[in-house]
């Protein structure tokens, strides 16, 4: 394609500036059920989604049709006719320096089909065979991207990159006497080589087999432990408090809070862009075309930074953190992140649960979304988990309600686990010991 024969055909047509921003993606689906291939799909999408400027107004359009983009500078010319707000609109010229994206995989497109298809239906039987209790296996599968990513504009600014990962599921009802339960677990890995499927397996069948049989605990105030996908997906709420475009409409509590405490000292949070560990999450520029970069969050409970895209920064005073991204290739620019990361502690979760000696495991909940207000922080939410007896994990616990305050909750951590996971949200953290969290059961 050429781009500068395309900015120079924009700018005969009135267009001052213009951005272009490319998505190639190909994906690979596939789930298997009862010794059998379900499903199986191969979806390859290329989008372009344009923006440009016309007397101070910002137009956008965009095509799959990437053998005839030139039709797309009359669509932006038009759109941009018809805006009627002011707001001030720019094209970004680009960040000082970027840090390099090592080479994303191969392995993936190397393995042929055959192997990524044997290696679910020979997970199947195996979480059949790993406990009795294991009545279903509701659905194994396994999914890849291999994306690109380029931001072309007619500042200079040209940047591209590549991602691959893949994703293993496994989802199981374990059954014993009367008691049905489910469970999942997943793998997201930057290469095919490094899914490790017997773990994923042993951790389904586990969180499913441990819920059998569990009763309500007795309502009052427990000692907690928050397992860490329980309590990566409230650092995501937790998140939404620094978000830039709610600190500037006023929809933060963390509004004047900027190198004030906001959670306790033993809480800290980092957003890793350059994550080296797992390449799947590794992000150089964001969807802008500005440069990530590693940045503390909280620090030992210390709110360090609010998190901003192009626009809200300039709407704040403030600079952009590289935190504009689109949630599809045709959508607008949010502000989101790329991996968080919660700071380990040194204990190990049974020693988390020696030091709580009696208390409860949360390592489920539900109703996130209609169950806690990310403004207030109030929150009510179903749960399930196991009892602390002794410093030691006893009886399964369901069919209760957690309820309090989010951020009263972050202020109240005694002890952080060194047993970090990677939620599906995109949240390394371990399990967490607070104080106090009121239980209604029985």
């Amino acid at each position: 394609m050429n781009y500068k024969k395309l900015f120079v055909l924009a700018k005969e047509k009135g267009i001052s500036d213009l951005e272009l921003y490319i998505s190639s993606k190909k994906k690979l689906s596939i789930e298997v059920f009862h010794k059998k291939v379900e499903r199986y799909s191969v979806a390859n999408d290329e989008v372009l989604s344009a923006r440009g400027i016309v007397n101070g107004k910002m137009g956008t359009a965009f095509t799959e049709d990437l053998q005839n983009i030139e039709s797309v500078l009359d669509l932006i010319v038009k759109n941009a006719s018809n805006i009627e707000d002011k707001k001030e609109v720019f094209i970004f010229e680009g960040s000082p320096k970027y840090v390099r994206a090592p080479r994303a995989s191969d392995s993936f497109k190397n393995t042929p089909a055959s192997e990524k298809i044997k290696l679910c239906l020979d997970a199947e039987e195996k979480l059949f065979k790993l406990d009795p209790r294991i009545a279903e296996v509701e659905g194994v599968s396994y999914e890849e991207e291999l994306s690109e990513r380029l931001i072309i504009n007619s500042k200079g600014l040209k940047l591209k990159i590549n991602n691959a990962e893949g994703v293993f599921f496994a989802s199981v009802v374990a059954k014993e006497n009367d008691d049905v339960q489910t469970a999942f677990a997943f793998d997201i890995v930057d290469d095919f080589a490094r899914i490790d499927v017997d773990k994923v397996c042993a951790k389904a069948v586990k969180t499913a087999t441990d819920k059998l049989n569990g009763e309500q605990a007795k309502s009052k105030k427990y000692k907690t432990v928050l397992a860490p996908n329980v309590f990566a997906s409230l650092v995501n709420i937790f998140m939404n408090s620094i978000n830039g475009q709610n600190v500037v409409e006023g929809r933060s509590m963390f509004k004047d809070k900027l190198n004030q405490p906001v959670a306790s000292n033993k809480f800290t949070l980092i957003e890793n862009p350059h994550y080296k560990d797992n390449l799947a999450y590794f992000r150089s520029f964001d969807d802008e075309g500005v440069a990530t970069y590693k940045k503390s969050i909280v620090e030992k409970g210390i709110l360090k930074t609010f998190i901003y895209n192009l626009e809200y920064a300039k709407k704040a005073g403030t600079q952009t953190t590289g935190n504009g991204f689109k949630g599809s290739p045709l959508g607008a620019v949010d502000i989101s992140t790329t991996l968080l990361e919660v700071k380990d502690g040194k204990k190990s979760a049974e020693e988390l649960y020696a030091q709580v000696k009696e208390g409860i495991l949360i390592n489920d909940v539900q109703g996130l979304h209609a169950g806690i207000n990310p403004i207030s922080g109030n929150f009510s939410l179903q749960a399930s988990g196991r009892m602390i007896e002794g410093g030691k994990l006893t009886s399964a616990v369901r069919l209760i309600t957690i309820g309090g305050n989010l951020f009263d909750m972050f202020n109240q951590i005694i002890a952080l686990g060194n047993d970090s996971e990677i939620s599906l949200g995109g949240v390394k953290c371990p399990s967490v010991y607070v104080k106090s969290l009121a239980i209604s059961g029985k």
